[in-house]
């Protein structure tokens, strides 16, 4: 039972408490503990899609929020550690729902955008635009299709010794697997994280590189990367090479490496002006 209140209290509404393995799992924990789950669930929906919160659930909630309630007690790791009977458990869970329907923060609560998913989340990015209850998950299978066609390869040469003072590159790490998100003209005078902002929590960011001249970055154009401001009084110099597969085709979509001028939308490059290699 305490896995179901751990998900109850963790997965659904981002409770932090750590509750703890005190006794055995009988059926008569487990049927209050799926009753508190399905209450909390529905008036979450209710509050995500702006509904009225239903009566009934309104009222169990309450029912097991005025019941005796676990006592926290702070650990050596300086986390909370939780434990008690099942309805006593039940009790703070239904607590912790009840502050948090109650509060601004459930304007936060969000339904995954994921098919099939059912998960609930609450969002605690800055734009509040997050869509999926994991990047890796519900994400990466939204994107999956276009995460694994063929793509460009960019090769960023340095040709003189580069801090990121420079203006280096910067990259955040396989962001490529959540497929297209958009040229970064897409978003106006916005930053592509305002609206992918879990892209954060799934990704390490490189931070700016620092090159010697000569050194080479590749990655593919579906990473999300970036360049800094050069702030030295210095010019950056490097030789750029994009490389796309000899079928590609033009999407019409900006292009910052080469002209579209006479390409035909959703036909193959120019040879002529764009030479295959091999």
């Amino acid at each position: 039972m305490v896995g179901s209140a751990n998900l109850v209290g963790i997965c659904l509404l981002g409770a932090t408490r750590d509750f703890q393995r005190i006794f055995e799992v009988t059926q008569a924990d487990v049927v209050p503990a799926r009753t508190s789950r399905e209450t909390i669930y529905s008036l979450a929906l209710a509050h995500i899609h702006r509904k009225a919160l239903p009566d009934d659930a309104r009222r169990k909630l309450n029912r097991f929020a005025s019941e005796a309630f676990a006592v926290p007690q702070l650990g050596k790791d300086s986390r909370i550690h939780t434990s008690g009977k099942t309805q006593e458990l039940l009790a703070s869970i239904a607590r912790d729902a009840i502050l948090l329907l109650g509060s601004e923060a459930a304007t936060r609560l969000r339904q995954c955008e994921g098919e099939s998913c059912a998960l609930l989340f609450l969002d605690t990015s800055r734009s509040g635009e997050r869509r999926w209850c994991s990047m890796s998950g519900c994400g990466n299978k939204t994107s999956s299709s276009p995460s694994r066609c063929r793509t460009c390869m960019v090769f960023w040469t340095a040709l003189t010794d580069m801090p990121p003072e420079k203006g280096t590159m910067a990259f955040l790490n396989g962001s490529h697997r959540f497929g297209v998100m958009g040229h970064y003209s897409t978003y106006g005078e916005g930053n592509l994280l305002d609206s992918y902002p879990e892209l954060l929590d799934e990704c390490d960011s490189s931070g700016n590189l620092t090159y010697s001249a000569g050194d080479v970055t590749v990655h593919s154009n579906l990473t999300v990367h970036s360049a800094g401001t050069n702030v030295t009084d210095d010019p950056r110099w490097t030789y750029i090479v994009i490389v796309n597969p000899a079928d590609a085709c033009w999407n019409g979509g900006p292009a910052d490496a080469f002209q579209t001028d006479g390409l035909t939308l959703h036909k193959e490059l120019d040879d002529e002006r764009l030479s295959v290699i091999g």
